[in-house]
């Protein structure tokens, strides 16, 4: 099977479903319907096929980027229990999230079990699909004084577990409701050992996934801006015609840059599938962001408020792509990406 025969494989029953999402629900039904149609079963990164993987991820971004942020995190956990050896947990037909973030105010402990059974209590902050997602892969603690983290996989439909709406007040990415989880005497699996989920080679292939579901909400704001621009050539010409010619190009560029860096991170990841991937993948992701980032600003001042206001699909990009590519640690990231250069033996700037 030829790449451009994988990848239409793929995307093509995926994208006719996403054109049939019923509008009148929530991102998590969609999340279901996909699952129910087996489209979230994508190729794993790593394998010969990781660009297929993000164009995907890229797809339902376009569409909706909450959907995005419960997609990518439901297909992440099948491919981490896939590279982990634990793929007979993935139960058929569950709605994993990945709930990984380490807040101040919420740390999630191991209070007991023997053996790869664990028993849990505490909170876990930023659950995304918490209020429908039937199965976590969630990070906790063994003891305060652990280096890492243990991975633990948990089914959600067990008593012990409260999730509270009371600290979630977005307006970007509301759809994703990333909600606050308690657990009290919860059971769950371990998936590896302590640590295995942040030193596996995965990790970083799964990171630059999410820089592909960032490219995919830029997507969407820079498609408006193209077919207004076709739409000032194909009319009387416009006073701000030439303007949005001008903003088309700069957009191009900021797309056309970051869609080529992910197909180098994504050919590098097949051909070092083993390498650490945090140079390739930090670069990717912050091209990524720093591509979305130049979209919304030019987009909204070349078109103006009406697209913000009377368009709902768009409104809806621009409010949640801000605050997904939030997701990004901003100068961290940017300190952590000059460290690794600065650690190389040659330049990789050299064409």
């Amino acid at each position: 099977m030829t790449h451009a025969t994988d990848s239409a494989t793929v995307l093509g029953p995926l994208r006719q479903a996403l054109e049939r999402l019923d509008p009148a629900f929530a991102p998590a039904a969609w999340l279901d319907h996909l699952i129910a149609a087996k489209l979230d079963l994508l190729p794993r990164p790593a394998q010969g096929r990781t660009l297929v993987r993000w164009q995907a991820l890229a797809a339902v971004a376009a569409h909706d980027l909450s959907l995005a942020k419960l997609y990518e995190g439901h297909t992440d956990a099948l491919a981490i229990l896939g590279e982990l050896g634990h793929t007979a947990l993935a139960v058929e037909g569950a709605s994993w999230g990945v709930w990984a973030a380490e807040a101040p105010q919420g740390r999630m402990r191991i209070v007991g079990g023997s053996g790869g059974r664990v028993t849990l209590s505490g909170d876990k902050c930023w659950c995304s699909g918490a209020a429908s997602a039937t199965h976590a892969l969630l990070t906790a603690w063994h003891d305060a004084d652990a280096a890492l983290p243990q991975l633990v996989a948990v089914d959600l439909r067990q008593p012990g577990i409260r999730v509270s709406a009371s600290a979630w007040h977005a307006l970007g990415m509301a759809g994703s409701a990333s909600l606050d989880v308690n657990f009290s005497q919860v059971e769950g699996h371990c998936v590896g050992r302590a640590g295995d989920y942040l030193v596996r080679p995965g990790f970083w292939h799964g990171g630059a996934g999410i820089a592909a579901c960032w490219y995919g909400g830029a997507l969407a704001l820079a498609g408006a801006l193209r077919r207004q621009t076709q739409r000032d050539a194909a009319g009387a010409t416009h006073p701000s015609a030439s303007f949005r010619q001008a903003a088309l190009g700069r957009v191009d560029l900021a797309m056309t840059t970051t869609a080529a860096l992910l197909r180098e991170c994504a050919d590098w990841i097949d051909a070092n599938p083993h390498a650490d991937a945090a140079l390739v993948a930090g670069r990717a992701r912050l091209a990524a962001e720093a591509g979305a980032a130049t979209v919304l600003d030019t987009v909204g001042r070349a078109l103006g408020a009406a697209p913000f206001c009377r368009d709902a699909a768009f409104a809806r990009a621009a409010t949640d792509l801000p605050v997904f590519i939030r997701q990004s640690h901003a100068e961290r990231d940017l300190a952590a990406l000059g460290e690794r250069v600065a650690k190389q033996e040659s330049s990789a700037w050299l064409l």
